[in-house]
């Protein structure tokens, strides 16, 4: 009669196979998601991972804003560098395993955004020669403007705003408006309300 060996050891083959697999509290490998979701404790684990990336794209991220108010070629730069990193850092995710791809494209990044500066970048790739030249020639026009729309307003006391806009380049209506808005704060000039614009006049004192 052959007698099981009941007290054979158990096959923990699998269990060997990932003795070195970083464990949460709960037993859970940390390696992969748990019901889509990172597992408990893989952000505390992997802390000096997620600082240094958000660093970095906080870095590129920052750069692209302080651009938007700079030329075309400032813009497309900074905005290349950013989608350059991106496309990086999600590569290294990627390669990382799943539950480093899962945090990069759902808590680093947006699809939303990307899809928002992948658009910007291709308007400004395919038009990047013409708006540098509207650009230039702009600031070219504000080089001068306060100076000259005072002594233009001065000249001409009592003009109405939207006929001082005729004088100068359609490209600068805003800037002057800015200005004009400005003045009037400062009480440089006076600002009288007549029907869908305004009397302008000035306060020599």
């Amino acid at each position: 009669m052959i007698i099981p060996n009941m007290f054979k050891k158990k096959n923990n083959t699998k269990r060997d196979t990932n003795k070195n697999e970083k464990l949460n509290s709960f037993g859970e490998p940390l390696t992969h998601l748990i019901d889509g979701e990172l597992p408990w404790g893989w952000i505390s684990a992997n802390k000096e991972f997620i600082d240094k990336t958000q660093s970095e794209y906080k870095y590129f991220l920052n750069e692209w804003n302080d651009s938007i108010n700079k030329s075309p070629k400032n813009k497309y730069s900074a905005l290349k560098s950013l989608l350059s990193y991106i496309n990086d850092i999600q590569t290294l995710c990627n390669s990382l395993g799943e539950c480093f791809a899962y945090w990069c494209n759902n808590c680093l990044l947006t699809d939303t955004l990307t899809a928002k500066l992948e658009s910007t970048y291709n308007d400004l790739s395919e038009n990047l020669l013409e708006l540098q030249k509207e650009y230039e020639k702009k600031q070219h026009l504000l080089q001068n403007l306060e100076e000259n729309l005072y002594v233009f307003i001065n000249s001409n006391n009592g003009i109405l705003q939207k006929d001082i806009y005729s004088h100068f380049e359609p490209e600068i209506k805003n800037n002057i408006a800015d200005i004009l808005y400005q003045w009037e704060k400062e009480k440089k000039i006076n600002r009288i309300k007549s029907g869908n614009t305004y009397i302008i006049t000035v306060n020599n004192y």
